[in-house]
Order: structure tokens, then sequence, then C-alpha cells
């Protein structure tokens, strides 16, 4: 295969403004959903934004016998601590999960949804 430096460079620029396109719409979805956008999953032609709530639910659920500490899950699902800690909180006091112990959390709450505000 012969090299073609013409054709090489007009790909390589057709690359470099794909990439800026995509970054620009990134930037407007995650201005259409204030910015709160911690993954990103592409799932055919629509998007799903996981919450941190939604993150903690998937991980304690997949390991239903499992009992996690603090430290464990803010590894698996990031974020700032203090707010992690918060959110563990409510999330035990509407009873989407269950604290196993100090600073151990389990799913331990079959099919319990979030309770409905007002």
């Amino acid at each position: 295969m012969a090299f073609d430096p013409d054709s090489i460079i007009r790909v390589a620029n057709e690359l470099k403004e794909a990439q800026e396109h995509v970054a620009q719409l990134e930037a407007k979805l995650k201005a259409l959903v204030g910015g709160r956008i911690e993954s990103i999953h592409s799932l055919g032609s629509f998007v799903v934004a996981r919450s941190l709530p939604d993150k903690i639910t998937e991980l304690l659920k997949a390991n239903p016998d499992k009992i996690f500490r603090f430290s464990d899950i803010l590894k698996e699902v990031g974020g700032n601590p203090e707010y992690l800690r918060s959110t563990i909180a409510r999330m035990i006091d509407d009873e989407r999960i269950k604290r196993s112990g100090w600073g151990k959390y389990s799913a331990g709450v079959e099919n319990k949804e979030r309770p409905k505000a007002g």
C-alpha cells in the first residue's frame, strides 16, 4: 500500500474536526442536564446520566451478600467524600440501603423505591 500524504492529512483533519464536534456536543449535553453528569452512557440514540444514589444502589444490589465499607463505595463510585456520606445517610433514612455496622453498608432492603415527595 502506497502512502498518500494528501489523504493522510485530509483524514487527520476530519478526525480533528470530529473530535471538536464531539466536545461541543458534550458541552451542550452537560448544559442541558445542569452539569451534574458524572458518567454518561451512550445507549443507541439516547443518553442516560446516572445519579450518585443510582450508582450506590447498583453497586450494592450487584453484590447483595457483601458488606461494603465507606471506602469501598467511595472507590467504586468516586466523587466528593462529604457528599457521598450525606447521600448514604439519606438513602439509609429512605430505606433504600441498610447500615450493617459502623461505616458498613449493604443492599439489605428489597424492592424499596425512593419515597415520593409531598
